[in-house]
């Protein structure tokens, strides 16, 4: 896709105040990019005194895990999303010279986020929590050399507003706390000193000036906000200074109330992103609390709702992903803020099935203790409109494991830049446990990231006895300007942990359908009569069509099915189970019953 035509697609999402906006930006950019001499004489670093920094107080870190990445950060490894280093440097190398509106992404030839990955500069926060963590390490004069030489390299080889690192000013947000954190806890020479807080003062210039707004509110604003918060507290006696704390603030407690719905989940749709804006919403909460001022009781509350539904969510180690991620983190792999504890969510209905529904969200999750069966059943919106960035079209696929490994399972992400095949596929609708009409998405994408519009999907029927349960839900996604047409689908959950998945369909025209179940890579699948065999150490399964059979694919590209993603930019071949039906609405059904062996 070209520029203009990128461009045009957005300004059909945007409102007149946005377009303004989005005119006066550009021209901003053209100014500072192009008249490069004039741009240093707008942005004039002022000086910090020393007891300004010495009052700042750094939130608390935690371990997510007990992994310990020390050695192998000081040997020189960093995150990197799976793209080869050397092929990141030579990217920089070629274009550190380059303003950053005169790089082409298209051409680049490797995907821009996994650029980015390194530059976040969240090894260096790594280590800087192991001087606060162990200030007593037997290596903590290296730690420290290591992480000054490392900042003050990033900062000579990436000039402001050149090369790839300025493109997204959220990419700014994240590197400012590191930035501070530095300040606080090394040895810095006077002109390593004045280094970081130029850097400080430009990224937090830089977001001020881009800020994502209107269309693009999401946690691109939550990462800049907080950017602008920490930066707010550093040059808190200055002019902008107060102005970047201000609004920070207003951004934040705005976003949080918004990002995060009445029942805890994500407006965006995405889990992976829900997780990165609670540990960013939470650094913020505990920042202003440290730094400036109290911060609202709603935002503890809305972080509180937040974690209730991780905390259901996550119940298992492989809890069901849905929406894109990223592998982002906000502080750094394996570090957090010290997050809220919530109580424990009762779940809506209890007996030998534990069943909660979150209705806003538009999820139902089911759990059979006895035979450590959890299912899930998605019947939530596209994403966060207008855009519905990371949104996928997964309207009723379902996700299903037990013991504590995925039987039908979301495929993933794989990649956002480079792969548009991919992108489409891992992102539509015949890369999750539905049902597509006509080949079609739910929705149309415009671009990688953008759909053309949400649809009509809603939870119709919840009913639960003490040993069954029933949960009903449908949507419109099909539906076009002559037909309307409903998908609806309908579980069944039996006493022993088994399930029957009915899918019925309503409209007037005649259509092709294809019902598709990804299953996770460690399941093996052999053929026992009409029923499929699924395997693995912990579990097997009978699954069958009631009419029909299964057809196996596997890392097929005509058409694209039987990929999995495990983390962003990793892929491998994987089973999907597909079958394929044509006829009217009314006559087309498929039954799919799920048995323990």
């Amino acid at each position: 896709m070209s520029r203009l035509q990128f461009y045009l697609i957005r300004l059909q999402k945007a409102s007149a105040l946005e377009i303004a906006h989005r005119i006066l930006e550009r021209g901003r950019v053209y100014f500072w990019t192009k008249i490069e001499p004039l741009w240093t004489q707008f942005v004039p670093v002022p000086s910090v005194a020393s007891e300004v920094l010495e009052k700042l107080t750094l939130p608390a870190l935690t371990r997510v895990d007990d992994v310990s990445m020390t050695e192998q950060i000081l040997d020189g490894f960093v995150w990197t999303l799976g793209e080869a280093c050397a092929e990141i440097q030579k990217f920089e190398a070629n274009c550190r010279d380059v303003p950053f509106t005169d790089i082409d992404l298209n051409s680049l030839g490797l995907d821009i986020r996994a650029v980015w990955e390194p530059a976040r500069l969240q090894h260096i926060m790594y280590l800087l929590d192991v001087c606060i963590r162990e200030p007593e390490h037997r290596d903590i004069g290296r730690i420290k050399n290591f992480c000054n030489q490392q900042l003050s390299h990033w900062i000579d080889s990436n000039p402001f507003l050149k090369g790839p690192h300025y493109l997204s000013v959220m990419e700014c947000g994240l590197r400012i706390p590191v930035f501070v954190y530095a300040l606080k806890l090394l040895n810095l020479t006077e002109e390593n000193r004045t280094k970081l807080l130029k850097a400080i003062y430009q990224h937090a210039w830089l977001i001020e000036q881009r800020l994502s707004l209107y269309s693009s509110l999401g946690n691109h604003t939550v990462a800049e906000a907080m950017g602008l918060l920490v930066a707010g507290s550093v040059f808190g006696k200055t002019v902008n200074g107060k102005r970047w704390s201000k609004r920070g603030r207003e951004l934040v407690e705005q976003e949080c109330g918004r990002e995060i719905l009445e029942d805890g989940g994500p407006l965006e749709q995405s889990s992976s992103y829900h997780r990165f804006v609670l540990d960013l919403f939470t650094f913020c909460h505990a920042w202003m609390k440290l730094n400036d001022s109290e911060p609202t009781s709603n935002m503890k509350e809305s972080l509180l709702r937040g974690e209730s539904f991780w905390q259901v969510l996550s119940r298992f180690d492989c809890y069901p992903g849905f929406g894109d991620s990223d592998g982002g983190w906000a502080i750094a792999p394996g570090l957090s803020p010290e997050r809220f504890e919530p109580s424990a969510l009762v779940p809506t209905h209890r007996g030998d099935w534990n069943v909660w529904t979150f209705e806003k969200t538009g999820l139902t999750l089911c759990e059979h203790a006895a035979s450590e069966m959890m299912l899930t059943l998605d019947h939530g919106p596209l994403g966060m409109a207008p855009l519905y960035n990371h949104g996928h079209a997964d309207a009723l696929s379902v996700f299903i494991s037990y013991k504590n490994l995925p039987y039908f399972t979301d495929p993933g992400t794989y990649r956002y830049n480079g792969v548009p095949q991919y992108r489409e596929y891992f992102r539509g609708t015949a890369g999750h446990n539905t049902v597509t009409v006509d080949g079609r998405d739910q929705s149309q994408q415009l671009t990688g990231f953008v759909w053309a519009t949400d649809f009509e999907v809603s939870l119709e029927k919840l009913e639960v006895e003490n040993d069954m349960v029933k949960v009903c839900a449908y949507h419109c996604g099909y539906t076009s300007s002559n037909e309307r047409m409903v998908h609806r689908r309908e579980l069944t959950l039996l006493p022993d942990g088994e399930v029957d998945i009915y899918d019925s369909f309503s409209g007037s025209k005649s259509h092709r359908y294809a019902l598709n179940f990804h299953l996770d890579p460690d399941v093996k699948v052999n053929s026992e009569g009409k029923r499929l065999l699924l395997e693995s150490q912990r579990e097997k399964l009978y699954v069958g069509l009631e009419q029909g059979a299964f057809e196996r694919l596997k890392g097929t590209r005509e058409p694209l099915r039987g990929w999995y993603s495990a983390s962003y930019g990793s892929i491998c071949e994987t089973t999907t189970l597909s079958h394929e039906s044509e006829g009217y609405p009314d006559a087309t059904k498929f039954k799919t019953q799920i048995r323990r062996a």
